[in-house]
């Protein structure tokens, strides 16, 4: 324990120097909240507090973010499962988290089109972006006999207006934005999801190159756990984060009522069956690549162990048989903190956060006692409850002889 406090301290040192290293993301698409944990993460801090000065790129039409990464234009990116395609043809890129467990692409069409089923889009109009990864819509779209030289492709940067006014039949749209628009102009609508044929892809991951983890594995570590802690800010705290948006990123001119509805959909979609946020599990990325496989969307193989970063656990405890024995008779460990020192720990809305924190969940599982935070408002406060045996430990402090006598 004594050498995981030196550790800290000496990264409390470096810190402390505020030497930060410039970072850029590419985003996929333009601002809207589908962006909002890296928003958050850069508004709050969460990167500073991790040595990173992070630089935002905004999405444009013809750069493409894979491309920006492997030329070290952006050190890291945002993209769809179709990042397994760019692995297929040896473009060296790296899942790092699934933002979205499901994909929100769908196809739509007017029920006065009586367009009632996958097998009716035979012969029909319809219209897609540029832009969009549409492994999930051909898979589902095939498993009903129905491929693309079956219907009227038509690509189109305005395809809602395309549908409006009757200048195509179906086209793609997402649940978490365009439905709403749609609707809202009180079109009337039928909806083809892949979900509902066996077609469920991630989306929205954060990813970077090989190169850039080789090189800079705790960067990449860093910017993934800065993100990641953005995003669960933004869930948790919507209307701050959709007033965020409306001041400096509503380049689309939506409204707060559009954003809010957007943020509601994709929260439901980024904890779909997992309370682990940005999870993404191989076994289910294996199943894509199958899919693209059957589809001849993938024609090399890929390492999916290569394809998806797994931080390894490298930190172990080793403990006496008298430890043990204490810890089995404790039951549990009660805990003062530092409740207002980050980037190492904080009490927000009671719970503990920062380095620390991670530290102890990881001491906690290994040790398998539970460690229960005694919350406090101030360091003085829980040094007080030290003294007085409120707490067992704290999670880190510095040893002085007051301290050895009277804690």
């Amino acid at each position: 324990m004594k050498y995981l406090i030196l550790w800290l301290a000496i990264l409390a040192h470096l810190y402390s120097s505020q030497n930060l290293e410039k970072v850029i993301l590419q985003l996929q698409w333009h601002h809207q909240f589908q962006f909002a944990g890296y928003y958050m993460a850069k508004e709050r801090g969460f990167y500073r507090e991790s040595g990173l000065d992070a630089e935002i790129k905004k999405f444009k039409l013809n750069v493409d973010p894979v491309d920006q990464v492997l030329s070290k234009k952006a050190n890291y990116a945002t993209g769809r499962m179709s990042l397994l395609l760019n692995r297929s043809r040896g473009e060296k890129v790296v899942a790092l988290a699934a933002i979205l467990q499901s994909s929100p692409l769908i196809m739509v069409a007017k029920k006065s089109s009586n367009i009632q089923s996958v097998k009716d889009f035979r012969d029909k109009r319809i219209t897609f972006t540029s832009h969009e990864n549409l492994g999930s819509i051909y898979a589902m779209m095939i498993s009903q006999k129905i491929g693309f030289d079956d219907v009227k492709v038509q690509i189109e940067s305005n395809k809602m207006e395309s549908l409006i006014e009757n200048r195509t039949d179906i086209i793609s749209a997402y649940t978490t934005n365009q439905i709403y628009a749609l609707e809202k102009k009180g079109l009337e609508l039928v909806k083809f999801d892949p979900k509902d044929f066996g077609f469920d892809f991630y989306n929205d991951i954060l990813f970077t190159s090989q190169d850039e983890l080789e090189q800079h594995k705790q960067r990449t570590i860093a910017f993934k756990e800065a993100s990641l802690r953005g995003w669960e800010y933004a869930f948790s705290h919507i209307d701050e984060t959709v007033d965020l948006i409306l001041e400096k990123y509503n380049s689309r001119n939506k409204t707060r009522e559009a954003l809010i509805y957007e943020a509601q959909e994709l929260k439901k979609l980024a904890y779909l069956s997992t309370d682990s946020f940005g999870v993404i599990d191989i076994e289910r990325v294996k199943q894509t690549y199958t899919i693209y496989k059957v589809l001849g969307l993938i024609t090399e193989p890929v390492d999916i162990d290569a394809f998806i970063f797994q931080k390894e656990n490298s930190f172990a405890i080793t403990l006496t048989k008298d430890e043990k024995a204490y810890l089995k008779q404790k039951q549990e460990i009660k805990m003062c903190v530092d409740p207002d020192w980050m980037p190492f720990e904080m009490i927000e809305n009671g719970k503990h956060i920062g380095i620390v924190a991670d530290y102890m969940q990881m001491i906690s599982q290994q040790i398998d006692t539970p460690i229960i935070l005694i919350p406090t408002k101030t360091w003085v406060e829980s040094i007080e409850k030290g003294k007085s045996r409120a707490c067992d430990i704290f999670s880190i402090t510095s040893i002085t002889p007051e301290r050895e006598k009277n804690i």
